[in-house]
Parts: C-alpha cells; structure tokens; sequence
C-alpha cells in the first residue's frame, strides 16, 4: 500500500516537474524531491517535509546504482 501510494506520489510529481523525460531516474528523484520540498501548503502537490524525503528516499533507493 504505502509503495503504490509512493509510486502514485511520484507519477504526480513527474507530470508537474515536466523533466522525466530529460533526466535518468536517479536525477529524476532529486527533482521531485525538490518539486515536493517547494509545494505550498493548499496545493496538491504538498506534502509534509518528512513524507518528501521517504518519497526521495525510497526513490533513491529503487532507481539509483549503489555507489
């Protein structure tokens, strides 16, 4: 549940950021996070801090190489 509704969270993000497309996945996660970070209360984008950097997290975690 929590997965899907990440991923859901992330497709959002995506359309509103517009970059998916210029990015790799991993860069992809930073611009989101930084979409999520500047979303204004009332938007519906917005999302605690904290629930931003699980998404960014969980992102990172799936889409970038381990160093």
């Amino acid at each position: 549940m929590i997965k899907k509704t990440l991923k859901t969270v992330l497709i959002l993000l995506s359309l509103s950021a517009g970059t998916a497309i210029a990015y790799d996945l991993c860069d992809f996660c930073t611009i989101n996070y930084r979409t999520c970070i500047n979303a204004k209360p009332g938007s519906p984008l917005y999302l605690p801090p904290a629930e931003c950097l699980a998404i960014y997290e969980a992102c990172k975690q799936e889409n970038c190489p381990a160093p």
